[in-house]
């Protein structure tokens, strides 16, 4: 693990592991988090700046014992406080779910703490914050009509590449001026940061609202204008069944991914089934890729290709929005079947070209007959990246001669070129690392789709 040096907002972590091949490991002391909960990581496109969830006291201003959000530069080494209070004080409530600009300038996460703002109008409710890490400046976009504040929690934000806009799910009545029709079920919600105005984005191609269901866990393309996200509401059709045709109504009442053109002002459901039918099973947790094209997202339903998918759990699909195919990623090596086991938590890099997920599943990279360092035999989590163009999948939590880790890993992302990854693992940082706790861990993936790189 790299070792702290220096006092204040900032600390260095020394790079010798990182740049050999090994991976860099920051702390984040989280033993509470599930290890199917929504990843605490971002990464910036070019993999300079990485934002995570610590629960560290990283920082000697750290001190308020709760998950805030930190920066880390990968070119100077040096990390960074980022969710503190106007005074520099630590926030005194916890951050979550940061997501960084192209550039990594800019940071935006939800959180609790009432010092972001204004601390008379303390409430236990989560917003959505801006930060300008350049001009130290934070801001909360989660505001209601007129500036009021919010009467709902909002959370999980997601920010475009120029950093003009934000997607993020609310559950307030009164970010917008038209009536919410859902009541405090949570709508996804998308913020032009420039102008200061809030548009509700869960709706159909002509703007209504479905009376009934919650649409959360939104992600935004890079240039603003596609959002996709999970709803429970039959969104293209907003509940008006009798002059919506049947093939575009969602009546299976579970999960379905969306996705919604702002600029063209439509709607699309991602989530059906091969024959266009309902799907048989929750689809949720999309990723969109920086060109907006493809989409992955993840899925129970076993219905949604015509090869086998036979594993009844969770797997990932890509969709590609210009052809319309469907593509399941989480295959067993050879790809004949479905993995053996739940795969989650997608993420694609800028081109569509990789994908990241975590999976349960023991013979993703080696079905048979396997070498040392290609069985699975650790029962846990893992995560991987999968190369569309070559159908290869690769472990990420492994060490650098592949054999896998025995400890669970999570939530990977990466940069917009997928070769430096982020992931989460409860495996050792080293000798004195004995708290079963997950750690951030930063590997530089040289030789995988890189032509002139080597492992």
């Amino acid at each position: 693990m790299g070792l702290l040096h220096g006092i204040g907002l900032l600390a260095t972590f020394a790079l010798a592991t990182i740049e050999a091949g090994g991976p860099l490991v920051l702390r984040q002391a989280d033993a509470w988090r599930a290890a199917i909960e929504y990843p605490g990581i971002a990464v910036s496109a070019d993999g300079r700046f990485v934002a995570f969830t610590s629960y560290a006291n990283l920082l000697p201003v750290d001190t308020n014992g709760v998950a805030d959000i930190y920066v880390f530069d990968a070119r100077s080494g040096q990390v960074s406080l980022e969710s503190i209070a106007f005074d520099g004080r630590a926030a005194d409530g916890a951050s979550y779910h940061p997501t960084l600009s192209a550039d990594g300038r800019v940071v935006a996460f939800d959180s609790t703490a009432s010092n972001l703002r204004d601390a008379s109008k303390a409430t236990v409710r989560s917003d959505v914050y801006v930060r300008d890490r350049v001009r130290r400046e934070t801001r909360r976009v989660s505001v209601g009509i007129g500036g009021a504040f919010p009467n709902g929690g909002s959370f999980i934000p997601s920010i475009s590449a120029d950093a003009r806009s934000l997607a993020f799910e609310s559950n307030a009545t009164n970010l917008v001026d038209t009536f919410d029709a859902n009541g405090v079920g949570a709508d996804v919600y998308v913020a032009n940061l420039g102008a200061g105005t809030i548009e509700r984005v869960s709706v159909n191609g002509a703007g209504e609202q479905a009376a009934l269901g919650t649409s959360f866990t939104a992600r935004l393309g890079a240039d603003g204008t596609r959002v996709v996200f999970a709803s429970t509401a039959d969104i293209e059709c907003a509940g008006r069944d009798e002059s919506c045709p049947p093939w575009r109504q969602d009546t299976n009442g579970l999960p379905d991914v969306y996705m919604r053109d702002l600029r063209a002002g439509s709607t699309k459901r991602l989530s059906r089934a091969a024959d266009g039918g309902e799907t048989l099973a929750p689809s949720h947790h999309p990723a969109i890729s920086g060109n907006g094209r493809y989409i992955a997202f993840v899925s129970a339903a076993d219905n949604l290709v015509t090869d086998d998918d036979d594993n009844r759990a969770e797997d990932i699909f890509v969709y590609d929005l210009e052809t319309a195919d469907l593509t399941l990623v989480s295959r067993r090596a050879g790809g004949a079947a479905t993995g053996n086991g739940r795969s989650l938590n997608p993420y694609i890099s800028a081109d569509g070209r990789f994908v990241g997920f975590q999976s349960e599943a023991s013979n993703l990279v080696c079905a048979r007959r396997c070498a040392p360092t290609d069985s699975d035999r650790n029962r846990t989590w893992d995560v991987f990246l999968f190369d569309t163009r070559s159908a290869r999948t690769r472990r990420v939590s492994a060490d650098p001669g592949g054999e896998p880790w025995r400890h669970a890993s999570t939530g990977i992302v990466f940069d917009a070129s997928g070769r430096l990854v982020a992931f989460q693992s409860m495996r050792p940082a080293g000798s004195g690392d004995v708290r079963p706790d997950y750690d951030l861990f930063l590997r530089w993936m040289r030789g995988f789709g890189s032509p002139g790189l080597t492992d």
